[in-house]
């Protein structure tokens, strides 16, 4: 059962939609059908529940503007994870927002050098990275969503 009527949601317009073309890359003319999307959302469910992710875990996003990134919303909705998206970022600083947000995961795709738990294939050239938690979670009771200040005035805080 779901965490979330906004992934049950994602769910149905997936299965209903299948053949429509949800995401259209300008870049490189490359389109993803609600179909895909719909298999992602199923491979970060699996992967979700194998690693262990629910209510409480906190992931942190490093997949920019992909087409994975909505299945990712939708996944983590549905396991009742709080998502926090990472934009631009160096990896250094990218490892360093990870390790003091005391994330539960990491979707990547590009490599990181975390000490992870477990590495998981994710669809699109993501992996997801199982971490132990050093430092406690900046994750409120019940967010579903963090967003970071950029940080221009002193290190960066949730908003």
């Amino acid at each position: 059962m779901s965490e979330s009527p906004l992934a049950e949601r994602f769910e149905q317009v997936c299965r209903d939609r299948a053949s429509v073309i949800a995401v259209r890359d300008l870049s490189d003319g490359t389109a993803t059908t609600f179909a895909d999307l719909f298999a992602d959302f199923q491979a970060l469910q699996r992967a979700f529940r194998a690693a262990g992710l629910g209510r409480g875990s906190l992931v942190v996003s490093l997949v920019g503007n992909r087409a994975i990134y909505f299945p990712l919303v939708a996944a983590c909705l549905d396991a009742g994870a709080t998502l926090l998206p990472l934009g631009e970022t160096t990896t250094a600083e990218a490892v360093a927002l990870v390790e003091r947000s005391g994330a539960a995961a990491v979707v990547s795709d590009r490599p990181l050098p975390l000490d992870a738990r477990s590495d998981t294939a994710l669809p699109g050239g993501t992996r997801l990275l199982r971490l132990d938690q050093a430092a406690p979670s900046l994750a409120p009771a019940g967010a579903a969503m963090l967003k970071l200040t950029s940080g221009s005035t002193e290190l960066p805080r949730v908003a």
